[in-house]
């Protein structure tokens, strides 16, 4: 992925989400800015935007060749982000975990358009080629279980559980509350999770289950 964006207009806002993204995958090189600082340049960057309206803004500003991931719990923004003309989009809830704002982030800048399940039922026109970049209505609820992409080893009822639980953010000890189970049995199922779906890191384990409708954002 290249650079991220994050665009809100509090800078106490912008720093938050420049902190939880930063710290889910220290690979990526991530800044923030408001709308009168956004640059023509940064449509080459995956950009965070934090509301929909913002994100109309942006969209205006950027150009075509944008992709947007928009923070919002309006049930209208993914109608209205569908209609914006950029390369990519994705909408999730403006309470997504950090884990769930990169997992997202990756999926549209490979050219997805996420929609979160709450969003499933928002009519959706069909969606081309854009840019020469084609464009996938991903919906994770409506594919849970039955996508393309292969699944190495089936996971278990917990750790399904597990993943769940982790793609919210929690640690392990506190899945092990959630769950009922020793912090130590929690260690044994992620290990096995990471192992089912060839993950390095926790940002990884995400988009991993992501794109294989393992988990909703």
């Amino acid at each position: 992925m290249r650079a991220v964006v994050v665009v809100a207009s509090t800078a106490a806002r912008r720093q938050a989400l420049v902190s939880a993204v930063a710290s889910t995958d220290a690979s990526l090189q991530v800044w923030s800015t408001d709308l009168a600082g956004l640059r023509l340049t940064d449509a080459d960057d995956l950009l965070i935007v934090d509301g929909i309206e913002l994100a109309r803004l942006v969209a205006s500003s950027v150009g075509r060749s944008a992709r947007l991931l928009v923070l919002d719990d309006d049930p209208a923004a993914a109608e209205v982000l569908l209609e914006l003309p950029v390369a990519a989009r994705g909408v999730i809830s403006a309470r997504a975990s950090a884990a769930q704002i990169v997992a997202a982030s990756a999926a549209v800048d490979a050219g997805l358009t996420v929609l979160p399940g709450w969003l499933r039922d928002v009519p959706r026109r069909p969606t081309g080629p854009v840019n020469g970049i084609a464009e996938l209505t991903l919906d994770v609820d409506q594919h849970r279980g039955s996508t393309t992409l292969p699944v190495d080893e089936s996971l278990t009822p917990r750790e399904r559980q597990v993943l769940d639980l982790l793609v919210e953010g929690l640690s392990n000890r506190r899945i092990g509350t959630a769950l009922g189970i020793s912090e130590h049995t929690v260690k044994f199922h992620v290990a096995s999770i990471y192992g089912k779906l060839r993950a390095s890191s926790r940002a990884e384990l995400v988009r991993r289950a992501l794109r294989r409708g393992l988990v909703a954002l």
